[in-house]
C-alpha cells in the first residue's frame, strides 16, 4: 500500500522529483522562522543580503549556495493567500503582508527568484529543495 502511494506522489507536478528530505524540510522552518522573528527594520537588509548574494552566486554559484539563497528567499516571501468562498476574491490582507507590499520587498524577493531559477546550476527537483517550492 505505501508503494501504492509514491506511485502515486510520483504522478504528481513537482512530486515525482524524489521524496522530501527532512533536513531540509527543518532548515527551511528555521528559515521561516528567522524571518517571521525579525523586526521590521531588519527586514531591509535581509532581503538586501540576499539581493548581494545573488548576484554572485548566479554567475559563479554553486548548487549548494543556490539551494540557501533559493530557500531563505522562499521562507521571506508572503505565504499565499487563501479564497474567502468560491468565485469570491482573495482574503483581505493583513497588516504584515501590507507593510511588506509597500517597502517592495515581496518584489525584490521574486526577482532573487527568478535570478536561482535561471541559474544553469539550480536543480528545482532537488529533493533539497522541495519543502520551500511545496510552500
Amino acid at each position: 500500500q505505501k508503494q501504492a502511494w509514491e506511485n502515486l506522489l510520483h504522478t504528481l507536478p513537482g512530486v515525482g522529483c524524489v521524496q522530501q528530505d527532512t533536513k531540509a524540510a527543518g532548515l527551511f522552518q528555521n528559515a521561516t522562522s528567522r524571518w517571521n522573528n525579525l523586526a521590521d527594520e531588519h527586514r531591509e537588509s535581509w532581503v538586501q543580503e540576499l539581493e548581494e548574494r545573488a548576484s554572485s552566486a548566479v554567475g559563479e554559484g554553486s548548487a549548494k549556495e543556490l539551494r540557501d539563497l533559493f530557500r531563505l528567499a522562499v521562507a521571506a516571501m508572503a505565504p499565499p493567500r487563501a479564497k474567502t468562498k468560491e468565485g469570491s476574491s482573495n482574503a483581505a490582507m493583513d497588516s504584515l503582508t501590507i507593510s511588506r507590499l509597500q517597502g517592495g520587498l515581496q518584489v525584490r524577493l521574486r526577482r532573487i527568484l527568478v535570478k536561482v531559477f535561471e541559474s544553469a546550476n539550480f536543480k528545482a527537483c532537488d529533493p533539497r529543495n522541495l519543502p520551500a517550492i511545496h510552500r
